[in-house]
């Protein structure tokens, strides 16, 4: 798995940094504790919101490069190379914020993935998740355009990062209550307002422009380009 997930950073632009960014400033308002485990790092730029909040992080991946990357620019950071299917530490160890930003699109197994992150939330600590929106505007206009049969398609982009699937709203709900959990302890939400591919976007908007649909994204999740989930067991 390390060879294709280190191929996958290649395709990583300028825009999945800001949005990266933006999605982690976001989440710090949900942070709890001091000891965070962050699952998928990608390109690093969310774990660089992380090491300034908590004493204590631990990432995993199963890129080999995005871990040594990890290693020279934060070197306290605690590390492990390792498949997300296969998350495994020793059942005492538990985080009191568990980020899973991006990941259950990537893997054959989201509802296992899901379960092991849930076993390593301290009581009183928060999983947040967040995956690609289906229903995202840019994804209803491929659709309108013939870029895509159906909104839940696979596009270009996706295939490039590695994506096997992306959620509707009501298939993350799903995919997130088999847990067991009740509904009470989840909050939605979404973020960002996408009408372009990424590199259109990229070429098109001005930082003030991007910021503003952000914004616009949170106010109207159903049709954001990411959804998140905030998971207090």
């Amino acid at each position: 798995m390390n060879q294709p997930l280190n191929s996958y950073l290649k395709n990583y632009t300028d825009f999945n940094a800001y949005l990266t960014h933006k999605r982690y400033l976001h989440f710090k308002q949900f942070f709890r504790g001091q000891h965070a485990l962050e699952i998928g790092v990608g390109d690093a730029v969310g774990t660089g919101v992380l090491v300034t909040h908590f004493n204590h992080l631990t990432v995993v991946d199963g890129s080999t490069d995005a871990i040594h990357a990890i290693a020279e620019r934060y070197p306290s950071t605690s590390r492990h190379i390792q498949d997300f299917e296969t998350l495994d530490f020793p059942e005492y160890t538990l985080f009191q914020t568990i980020i899973l930003a991006h990941v259950l699109e990537h893997v054959d197994d989201p509802h296992d993935l899901l379960k092991r992150a849930l076993q390593h939330l301290a009581p009183g600590g928060i999983l947040i998740v967040s995956v690609p929106n289906a229903n995202s505007l840019h994804r209803q206009i491929g659709v309108e355009l013939n870029l895509l049969e159906k909104v839940t398609d696979l596009n270009e982009t996706d295939l490039s990062l590695g994506h096997k699937r992306v959620y509707t709203y009501n298939s993350f709900a799903e995919e997130i209550l088999q847990q067991r959990i009740k509904p009470a302890s989840v909050k939605f939400g979404g973020m960002f307002i996408k009408v372009l591919s990424n590199e259109q976007t990229q070429k098109t908007f001005t930082p003030q422009q991007l910021d503003a649909m952000f914004k616009v994204g949170v106010q109207n999740p159903n049709i954001s380009a990411e959804l998140y989930a905030l998971i207090t067991p």
